[in-house]
């Protein structure tokens, strides 16, 4: 595992923390499944990125599976509740927008791992700009 942890700690660093900036997503709060999963579908192309694609393909699936579980038996560092401050975003997080058939990102997203289906990314933590991105993709069909 060693050439792969050392392909994916350049972006993720080897905790998993990502990159603030938001292009580097934190891995360190995400399960093994949802981790081996995302690695299997931008091996195969269904997940788009011009990096990890490339790099993706030329894991073996036990390298996958290493890396999944490397990662996510990262200690998750603490994260700021969601704050008050936030308006319509934690109103969106907490109770959605039924109006518009928006359900709350807690009601797939949990706040812990053990409520969270394993396939299911957590988002508490994750940083903003990453997930903004992430939204967007989906709002625009390529995610």
């Amino acid at each position: 595992m060693g050439t792969a942890l050392a392909a994916c700690s350049r972006c993720h660093g080897l905790d998993g923390a990502g990159r603030v900036s938001g292009a580097f997503p934190r891995l360190d709060i995400q399960q093994a499944d949802y981790l081996l999963a995302q690695l299997r579908a931008y091996a195969a192309g269904a997940r788009q990125s011009g990096m990890m694609g490339a790099v993706a393909a030329e894991l073996s699936e036990a390298d996958m599976r290493r890396l999944a579980q490397h990662y996510a038996a990262k200690t998750e560092r603490s994260t700021d509740s969601l704050d008050e401050s936030f308006g319509v975003g934690r109103a969106l997080v907490m109770r959605g927008a039924p109006e518009q058939g928006i359900p709350a990102c807690l009601s797939c997203h949990k706040d812990n791992n053990v409520e969270r289906n394993p396939l299911y990314p957590a988002i508490k933590g994750q940083y903003a700009q990453f997930t903004l991105a992430q939204l967007n993709l989906f709002k625009d069909g390529k995610r």
